[in-house]
């Protein structure tokens, strides 16, 4: 009789978890990934760009070739102008292959920080902290601006949102490298 009950509660429980995804948000998710796996064959050659393309209005086919070009592609990366998930994942994937931004503009919109290294009292370091859609989750990215500043006079208050641009760098520091934005500029909103 145990046994049929802890059977009879593991099914409730896991009839719970399979109840926690809206109708509309399941099929969203799944044209999501359609548009992901049309996206992929189309940058692997295995369709043409514009067999991708989800507005089939004919009139809006020239707006729709011009905004079907990669984001991440050419110099810079405007990361202010793309969703909150793209922006995140634009960032992590940034740390995760660092060597492929090396050398790219980019503008990214976030918190401002300070973390003050307990080893060296005078490394102070600042960054741009983005979180993800559901702000669960936070990746940041270091920034030295251009010139001489002082914090905290040259520098936004801790918490405040700020707009950066600068260019992507890698540096060593004791063995490891670290991913940041030199030459940066704070933009005013």
């Amino acid at each position: 009789m145990k046994r049929i009950l802890a059977i009879y509660i593991v099914v409730l429980m896991l009839g719970g978890l399979c109840g926690c995804t809206s109708y509309e948000e399941a099929n969203n998710n799944q044209q999501i990934w359609k548009e992901y796996d049309a996206y992929n064959e189309a940058q692997d050659g295995a369709a043409e760009p514009d067999e991708y393309l989800i507005n089939d209005d004919k009139d809006n086919k020239e707006d729709d070739e011009e905004d079907s070009t990669n984001p991440l592609e050419g110099d810079s990366i405007d990361l202010t102008d793309m969703s909150g998930t793209m922006i995140y994942s634009t960032v992590y994937n940034m740390m995760l292959s660092p060597k492929d931004y090396v050398g790219k503009e980019i503008t990214m919109y976030g918190e401002f920080a300070v973390y003050t290294d307990k080893e060296e009292k005078a490394s102070e370091y600042y960054s741009c902290i983005i979180k993800d859609a559901t702000a669960c989750c936070a990746q940041g990215l270091e920034f030295v601006l251009k010139g001489e500043h002082t914090y905290p006079d040259d520098y936004p208050e801790v918490g405040e949102q700020i707009v950066v641009k600068g260019t992507f760098d890698v540096y060593d520091e004791k063995g490891y490298d670290f991913c940041r934005l030199v030459d940066a500029e704070l933009i005013e909103e």
